[in-house]
């Protein structure tokens, strides 16, 4: 029986002993110190493990942990006070969340029906019926009935093309009649349509119209960019980070795999295409800026119609098979010459930028890799059970001891390669004419420096319109587009390892590494030897010069009210210059003693129509 006692007492002991290891109680003493701060030395000391959204926790803010054994929950409250989270702790892990905030209360529901005419009485089928200020909604059916459940008391809206939009409240309301009115102004407006011009009233295929007054392009460097989001079915993406980058389109879609998808683009009656874009001759990629449209001049453009149907290939044939894109720039109007002059200037900052580890963690996260790879080597923890242990494996040893995590210093690559980005243009343009003869000139620079160093774009460019009425029966006129195009490029490729671009680079290089070393060469990354040094690929000199000459011409005849005959003539002259040098104080530069680059290309086309 004393036998049988004393071994409860021990086993009792031992159970207690466990309990107590894990209610671990931990003496701290941290002052004036950040949330992130006392987290990295509660991990550090104590073994646990943090986990929480960046966006939940403020790990800046300033606080003062005392404490002399506590329980892990104490020091955790003492961590997180004043912030908006709550936390669990599972064994060595504490998980961090932010409280949820749905103590919002039910609003009274109510169902609403009605019925949606035009002036005459006749039903509208598929007018669009949404609560204001919600996420409900529907469409009339084709008596131009509908029904809806909406807050009670609330607003809906109720829009339909070609008619003005609506507001109705529902207070104290089950059943709406609504008529709803034609919006003159938008079934008047002109569109520009392949075989010339047409109501908005009168057209049956799809086409989208762009105004370009209602579009903001002072801050884009080409109107390419600002054409995203701007028509349904048009897509835009801009194919390079480079300023002024190339920009692709599609209309409804990819249909081809590897027959290429690009739309025709037509400038006042003149199909165009774009341009290539030279190679830099050397391992880095600066990106393509064989962008359509950069020839330009946004200011110059009065609409842009986008073609989306079967109609466009009927009128251009095969090359409208991915839909056409009609750039109509701005004609001379008859009265007093007017002179113009606006500017503006803008700047640029990286919206999100990469977070990057500083000096200390750096050293701490590759001493943590290190041990990973000893315990894998060991066959230790997680890989006790599956990996056959070296038992010739010497103790582990950490890279980097306190003393150097505590002294590291901290190289913030990309600052070191980014800017505030500038952008400012001038555009003057004068307008005017007679009832016989119209005009319109402009001129307009631009220079915009990028959020990258030494990554610049400028351009010049220079417009004339000129319509004349040569009798009755003969009109002409003439379009002469001219525009010049200095690119100054940085590696922004998307090559990795020796070939990896600047961003690429500076995101991968090592933080405790200095810009240059002790000589004043530019420092190599001991761990990745072969990748280049960001700051270095600032040296490369890689400058590109692009011209373009657009020109057209037309005779139009109208030997009867309603018939006319019209011919169109054009030139499209293209040139383009790149010129770069790989200097010997980059990695690559110097193994090869330094390398020039000179490319250019020529080419002319012109093209005539009759319609």
């Amino acid at each position: 029986m004393k036998t049988k006692k004393k071994v409860f007492f021990m086993v009792l002991l031992m159970l207690c002993l466990h309990l107590n290891s894990f209610a671990q109680q931990i003496n701290v003493q941290l002052k004036n110190v950040t949330v992130k701060q006392a987290i990295e030395t509660i991990q550090k000391q104590n073994g646990y493990s943090f986990t929480f959204a960046a966006s939940d926790l403020n790990t800046q803010k300033i606080i003062t942990v005392t404490a002399k054994n506590l329980p892990i929950e104490k020091i955790v409250e003492q961590i997180l006070i004043g912030q908006n989270v709550s936390y669990t702790i599972q064994g060595k892990d504490i998980i961090i969340k932010k409280k949820s905030n749905q103590a919002t209360r039910q609003k009274k529901k109510s169902t609403i029906s009605g019925v949606i005419t035009d002036n005459y009485g006749e039903p509208i089928i598929g007018a669009n019926i949404k609560e204001k200020n919600g996420t409900n909604g529907t469409i009339s059916d084709i008596d131009g009935k509908f029904q809806l459940t909406v807050d009670e008391g609330s607003n809906v809206l109720i829009s339909y093309l070609g008619y003005l939009s609506q507001e109705v409240s529902t207070k104290n309301k089950a059943h709406l009649a609504i008529t709803m009115k034609e919006d003159a102004q938008a079934l008047d407006e002109v569109v520009v349509v392949g075989y010339g011009t047409m109501k908005k009233r009168d057209l049956t295929g799809a086409i989208s119209s762009i105004k370009m007054d209602e579009t903001p392009v002072q801050t884009f460097t080409t109107v390419s960019h600002a054409l995203a989001g701007k028509a349904a079915g048009l897509q835009v993406v801009q194919t390079s980070a480079q300023v002024g980058g190339g920009s692709s389109f599609n209309i409804r879609g990819a249909a081809s795999v590897g027959a290429g998808n690009d739309p025709l683009i037509i400038i006042d009656g003149f199909p165009v295409s774009s341009s290539s874009t030279l190679g830099s001759g050397n391992r880095y990629d600066a990106g393509k800026t064989d962008n359509i449209l950069e020839s330009i001049n946004p200011n110059d453009i009065e609409s842009i119609e986008v073609l989306k149907d079967a109609s466009s290939t009927a009128i251009y044939g095969a090359r409208a098979g991915h839909g056409v894109i009609i750039v109509t720039t701005k004609r001379g109007k008859e009265g007093k010459a007017s002179v113009n002059y606006s500017a503006n200037v803008s700047v640029q900052k990286m919206k999100n930028s990469f977070k990057m580890l500083n000096g200390q963690d750096y050293m701490y996260q590759t001493n943590r890799y290190y041990h990973e790879l000893w315990l894998k080597e060991k066959g230790e923890g997680i890989y006790e059970d599956y990996m056959i242990p070296n038992d010739d494996a010497a103790d582990f040893k950490p890279k980097y001891s306190n003393d150097q995590i505590l002294n590291a210093p901290t190289v913030p690559w990309f600052d070191e390669i980014t800017r505030t980005g500038l952008m400012h243009q001038h555009n003057v343009s004068i307008n005017g004419g007679t009832d016989k003869t119209k005009y319109m000139a402009s001129i307009n620079y631009l220079k915009h420096q990028g959020v990258v160093k030494n990554n610049d774009m400028e351009r010049f460019t220079a417009k004339i319109n000129l319509d004349q009425q040569i009798s009755k029966y003969v009109k002409a006129g003439l379009s002469f587009n001219i525009s010049r195009n200095n690119y100054d490029n940085v590696p922004l490729g998307n090559g990795e390892n020796e070939n990896s671009g600047i961003i690429t680079a500076a995101v991968a290089f090592n933080p405790t590494v200095p810009v240059r070393d002790e000589e004043g060469n530019y420092s190599a990354n001991p761990q990745m030897p072969q990748l280049p040094n960001p700051v270095s690929l600032l040296e490369i000199n890689d400058k590109t010069v692009k011209e373009r000459l657009l020109g057209s011409a037309y005779l139009e005849v109208e030997p009867i009210q309603g018939l006319k005959l019209k011919a169109n003539l054009g030139i499209d002259r293209k040139y383009q210059k790149r010129k770069t040098y790989l200097p010997k104080t980059t990695q690559y530069g110097a193994a090869v003693n330094g390398q020039a680059y000179l490319g250019q290309e020529d080419n002319k086309r012109g093209f005539d129509i009759s319609k």
